[in-house]
């Protein structure tokens, strides 16, 4: 499914996106565990690798492919800025804060200061298409990032720091990078139940936080 040209208007549309996204992934990655594990001795240490940069592969696409189908679900509510949440706001004026950065023009900090003053009723335009990126290096830090943005809780994925940084990054960039960077069967194992778990947990907390309109302001000023 391409999210860029499906349109989420629905918490059900969103569900079934998000169940969907994961579905395939899962199988996927169930698959090679089943090549991985059950390959004969001289396959098992290419496939372990390559199952390691698949590992990551679906991390990072679940991740990337469930926030933006997120914004986009939320660009298309029709709120009004001032019925947003910070991070929505922020992601709105994203363009104008680049430019506000990027300059010393006193005109055109107070375009900003002056929307933020007078204009937070009109309605959002989230570009949602291009909110959320990676950056190809999925690590912890990135990660919090985009929690952040879609108002989720960062702390349940603050444990698994370590392995998202060193077991799965750091292993999938050590092996797409060429270098001779061995799996053992139970660290793959272990690995593999680890981002199951973690995929489960980004679908289901994006699911709630729909669920549960953290898009919004508690106050709407």
């Amino acid at each position: 499914m391409n999210i860029f040209v499906h349109k989420i208007r629905s918490i059900t549309e969103l569900v079934d996106f998000l169940d969907a996204e994961l579905s395939w992934r899962r199988r996927e990655l169930t698959n090679m565990r089943f090549l991985a594990l059950g390959g004969r001795r001289h396959e098992q240490e290419v496939l372990l690798r390559a199952g390691v940069c698949l590992m990551y592969a679906h991390w990072e696409g679940f991740v990337k492919d469930a926030a933006t189908c997120y914004v986009n679900y939320v660009a298309l509510k029709g709120l009004k800025y001032r019925d947003l949440s910070p991070s929505m706001v922020a992601l709105g004026l994203r363009g104008k804060l680049r430019a506000a950065e990027e300059t010393n023009r006193v005109t055109v900090h107070t375009e900003v200061t002056n929307f933020l003053l007078s204009d937070m009723h009109e309605n959002a335009k989230l570009p949602w298409a291009d909110a959320v990126t990676t950056r190809d290096n999925l690590n912890s830090e990135v990660l919090r990032e985009i929690l952040h943005l879609l108002d989720l809780d960062h702390q349940p994925y603050e444990t698994k720091r370590v392995l998202l940084d060193q077991r799965l990054l750091r292993k999938r960039n050590e092996i797409a990078h060429g270098e001779h960077s061995p799996v053992s069967r139970t660290d793959y194992d272990e690995l593999h139940a680890e981002v199951l778990d973690l995929l489960d947990r980004f679908r289901d907390d994006v699911e709630n936080a729909a669920q549960l309109k953290r898009f919004q302001r508690s106050s709407p000023v």
